[in-house]
């Protein structure tokens, strides 16, 4: 039996790209992991951006992020508020890269989002959030 060289290929292309489709979601950067949180909602962590609620407007989100930011030695390069958001980037005594995204959802309610280095830096991003809520509590 002859196996005609033209449908050999397709089959074999179509086969590529299957495989590449089943690996593409394990190449998109780090996993996913959610942990639930009492005082915020949902935390979750991907792809080097620690996400989650705060319970508290922004007004009290960015006060408490000052707070944290101040006692916990980290140098302030730029701050911007406005009516809706805030943004940090900062630098820690290591160097790295911190970047905090406020942006508030509701009148008792504001989404942050940090960000360690160029990769992200899960332990250090739990760490600024904890420090954070506190302040709020």
């Amino acid at each position: 039996m002859r196996i005609n060289p033209a449908i050999s290929s397709r089959h074999r292309l179509l086969g590529y790209l299957l495989f590449a489709l089943c690996l593409l979601p394990q190449l998109s950067g780090c996993g996913l992991l959610v942990v639930g949180g009492a005082a915020a909602g949902t935390v979750a962590y991907a792809s080097g951006d620690l996400s989650a609620t705060l319970d508290a407007d922004l007004a009290k989100s960015v006060k408490a992020t000052d707070a944290a930011i101040k006692e916990n030695k980290i140098i302030q390069v730029s701050r911007s508020v406005d009516d809706l958001t805030a943004a940090y980037v900062l630098q820690t005594q290591q160097d790295d890269k911190v970047e905090i995204q406020l942006t508030e959802t509701t009148a008792r309610a504001t989404a942050i989002t940090i960000r360690v280095g160029f990769l992200g830096d899960e332990p250090l991003s739990h760490k600024i959030l904890d420090e954070i809520q506190t302040r709020l509590r």
